[in-house]
Parts: C-alpha cells; structure tokens; sequence
C-alpha cells in the first residue's frame, strides 16, 4: 500500500454550531520522504456580525485582531489596521481557499486536535463552493491518541496533551491556526514516534 502525506490543519471558524463559518484555515502538509509545505489563508467576507448570537467564538481566535476585515478596537490602531491589510497575502475569497484546500488535503491523512471539528468544517466550505473533500475518511486526532497513550480517561485539549510531552507551548499564540497546526504536528510526531522535543521543531520547519 502506498504511504500517504499527512496534513496537520487547524481552523478558526466564528463560532460552535453546525452552520459555523471558516474565516482562516492552516495546514502543514508532509510527505513521506520528510518534503514539507505550508499553506495559509484568511478568508474574505467570511463573518457576517449580524447572524451571530455573541462574538465569543470570534474573540476566541482573534479575528478582531488578525483578520484583514476584522481588525478593530482601542488595541489596534488604524496604521496597524491598514498594514495587517497590505501585507496579508493570504486573504482569499473563500471559491479560491476551498479548491485550494481540496487539492492541498487530497489523498491525505488530516491530523489535528479534534480534528473532526476542522474536517467538518472545511467539508463545509468545501460543498459551499463546489468542492468535496479527498482527504482519507481515518482522521488522526493526536489528542485522543495520546488520552490512550497515556491512560487518561479523556482528551485533555492540545495545550494540556503538548505540555504533558514536554512541549513547549506560547499561550499568546494559541487558537492561532497556523500555531496551532504546528503544535498538533509536533504532539503527532512525539506521540507516534517518540521524537525528543526538542528535535520535534524540526520536522515542521
């Protein structure tokens, strides 16, 4: 059987419920010969304020702070607001990010934490513009692999799972997608084959 990339993908989306919205989407993919490539996209007009009940979910992955349509408040200036705009490269309608994500996950094991959460949702945009998803049905969540790893009852979040593995961890960046694809990456590598943490930084640069 051939060996199959694996992708390490995280998303930031505008809230919990079933008809959430992506607004950025990162994903780490590696081949088998240890050949790695990044993507990341924020995604334009994906929030609509008026449809939401609260902003929770949107303050959870700093869209006020990060998202080129999004950048607001006391904390952000408007010289910072137009240079997060000028210099986002990856700000994409979503027609473009979802055929983008279709091809970069195609015949590929997604892995992540919760990743039935982020698969999901992509396979949302996904059909929303349309796409549909090729990635491989067996989806690899490094939390739930490392609760049978070491006997723990439940999953204990990504943050929890990594510093139980020693793995360094910046709270200042976590529910950042690209971060988070990262740190998911690294809890992978040290869960499934017992990479020392601090060779780990390694195999996503």
């Amino acid at each position: 059987m051939t060996e199959l990339p694996i992708v390490a993908l995280d998303v930031e989306t505008d809230g919990l419920a079933p008809w959430r919205h992506v607004w950025e989407v990162a994903m780490i993919k590696r081949w088998p010969d240890g050949h790695v490539k990044r993507r990341h996209y924020f995604i334009r007009d994906a929030v609509n304020l008026a449809r939401l009940p609260d902003l929770t979910g949107l303050r959870v992955g700093g869209y006020f702070e990060r998202h080129p349509q999004g950048v607001r408040g006391p904390s952000v200036g408007a010289h910072e607001a137009e240079r997060i705009l000028s210099a986002c490269a990856s700000f994409r309608p979503a027609a473009y990010v979802a055929e983008k994500v279709m091809d970069f996950t195609f015949d590929a094991y997604l892995v992540g934490a919760n990743v039935a959460f982020d698969a999901a949702s992509l396979e949302r945009l996904l059909r929303g513009h349309e796409c549909a998803p090729g990635w491989h049905y067996r989806l690899i969540d490094v939390e739930t692999y490392a609760a049978g790893k070491f006997g723990w009852p439940y999953p204990r979040g990504l943050r929890g799972t990594a510093e139980q593995l020693d793995i360094d961890v910046d709270g200042t960046k976590t529910h950042t997608a690209m971060y988070d694809a990262e740190l998911a990456m690294r809890v992978y590598d040290a869960v499934y084959h017992h990479v020392p943490a601090e060779l780990v930084e390694e195999a996503v640069s």
